[in-house]
């Protein structure tokens, strides 16, 4: 097994943020008697930081998120969330829909967000982990992928909204989570 560790990034990756902020955002907007007339997630940034953020333990993981995370663990690897989110809205999130991880590290603990390596720092000095024996799993080309390729970590990007790639080259590309089960033996 040439990884150990299982480094995710938990929004847009495990959780669906995408229907969650269409969701949540959309009836915090009609609450307030605004109706938007196109998609909600582009006014997301406006409402970030207010009664929004208390919604976000409530967002849904994805369809394959709570099953794979178990196969992984009973195939012995460590999982852990490297997440731009304070600790109580992940702890809460992980709780809420049964996430199976061994940990997690947010932007409160390290004081940045991502793409700043302070999460990836954290997690290799918090695990005495290496670079080598970790597999970092995320959606987001430039709080994730960019960042932990940077940093000389393997990547396994997770395409779930079908997205051109940037011009980056992760090691792994995967449409859902699922498929990471079938280089994780």
């Amino acid at each position: 097994m040439k990884f150990q560790y299982l480094t995710f990034d938990c929004y847009g990756t495990l959780i669906d943020w995408k229907k969650g902020i269409e969701a949540h955002l959309g009836e915090l907007l009609r609450k307030n008697g605004v109706v938007p007339k196109k998609k909600i997630f582009p006014i997301y940034v406006k409402f970030e930081a207010e009664e929004f953020a208390e919604s976000v333990p409530y967002w849904t993981p994805f369809s394959d998120t709570t099953e794979t995370l178990k196969e992984l663990g009973r195939r012995g690897y460590k999982r852990v969330i490297l997440s731009n989110v304070d600790r109580d809205l992940l702890r809460e999130t992980i709780l809420r829909n049964g996430l199976e991880v061994d940990g997690f590290i947010t932007a409160e603990d390290v004081g940045s967000y991502k793409p700043a390596v302070g999460h990836w720092n954290a997690f290799l000095e918090r695990y005495k982990a290496s670079k080598e024996s970790t597999l970092h799993i995320a959606q987001s080309l430039y709080h994730d992928v960019l960042p932990a390729t940077k940093l000389g970590f393997d990547v396994a990007w997770i395409n779930r909204y079908g997205e051109g790639n940037g011009g980056l080259s992760p090691n792994y590309a995967f449409n859902d989570l699922k498929s990471l089960l079938t280089i994780l033996r």
